[in-house]
């Protein structure tokens, strides 16, 4: 009995030697479910982000004098399973990106389906799922390097050391990994994407919601007006995707060819123009295999595009996650 006992002991204390069982680095909102899914699991979850805010390249940024506008434009697709995963565990009212008036339907929906609320309703409703629980999310996070030992990975942050026994990471998480003897670190790009926000008077009814661009030195544009409640305003709210940064200086053209083209009334009054320029790491994950261990503390999360990633775990994350309540 005793020796029974003492295994049972000596098992509990193995069982809790490190700090987390996972920890998240990054906060896309892949990452975010993958990190629900676990603690729904009964595993003990850090999330770990370099930023000040969730959300990654799906955050809401405050410009022209507006809260919670999309980063960007963003397209889902139009996968049924997805849609019905977003509304049900998500909480999110999905609509017709093409009409954001109308629920989606592929007959009138070529563009797919959107967020009622952008890309705010879905990282919001994403915190809010995190908020009820007792995870640790540390915003702001400085990281150092990770070592590894035989049975655990150290992560070391400007602040911080603990022990976890899996890290999950994307091709944008900046990292470092090491040991006392040797240091590595992934192979890093920093790419930069380009936007101009547009807030206008018009108040004729929006005449697009997203586009690939036909002008020159924009890549993709989205009238985001009906997802921030501007239709009512005489208002409307446009970002461009840019090619590259010497386009920054182009605002006042670009808006002189949307009135051109038709995606504007001619009468439109140009209020405000306001660049916006997202950084992101792009790693070079393929140094893990140089590492060794390195496959048994590290898991890669693919998130882009959206759509393919959620759509490929869906049925994974069911088998923990529950549905979505609102947070009162």
């Amino acid at each position: 009995m005793r020796g029974a006992l003492f295994l049972l002991i000596f098992l509990k204390s193995f069982c809790f030697a490190v700090d987390f069982d996972v920890a998240v680095i990054g906060t896309s909102p892949i990452s975010l479910l993958e990190a629900l899914y676990h603690y729904h699991l009964g595993h003990r979850v850090i999330v770990l982000e370099e930023a000040n805010e969730m959300g990654g390249a799906w955050k809401s940024i405050d410009i022209c004098g507006i809260s919670h506008v999309d980063l960007g434009c963003h397209q889902l697709g139009s996968d049924r399973e997805m849609l019905q995963f977003l509304e049900d565990y998500l909480g999110c009212q999905m609509v017709s990106l093409d009409k954001p008036e109308l629920k989606f339907d592929e007959a009138y929906s070529p563009t797919g389906f959107y967020f009622s609320a952008g890309c705010y309703e879905m990282v919001n409703n994403l915190i809010q799922m995190i908020q009820a629980t007792d995870m640790i999310v540390m915003l702001g996070c400085q990281f150092k390097k990770i070592e590894m030992d035989q049975e655990f990975a150290i992560i070391n942050t400007k602040n911080d050391r603990f022990t976890v026994s899996k890290i999950i990471i994307t091709p944008h998480s900046k990292i470092k990994i090491g040991n006392e003897a040797s240091e590595d670190c992934f192979s890093l790009k920093e790419k930069k994407f380009y936007h101009l926000y547009f807030l206008i008077e018009d108040s004729t009814p929006y005449r697009f919601t997203y586009k690939c661009s036909s002008i020159e030195g924009v890549s993709r544009m989205m009238n985001l007006s009906p997802f921030i409640q501007l239709e009512t305003t005489g208002q409307q709210l446009i970002v461009l995707q840019l090619w590259d940064e010497k386009f920054l200086g182009f605002g006042p053209q670009f808006f002189e060819q949307l009135k051109e083209e038709g995606f504007l009334d001619e009468r439109a009054r140009l209020l405000t123009i306001e660049p916006y320029i997202f950084q992101q790491s792009q790693c070079d994950l393929s140094f893990l295999q140089k590492i060794k261990n390195a496959s048994n503390f590290f898991e890669v999360l693919g998130t882009m595009p959206l759509e393919n990633n959620i759509v490929s775990s869906i049925p994974k994350w069911k088998q923990s996650l529950p549905l979505f309540i609102q947070n009162k």
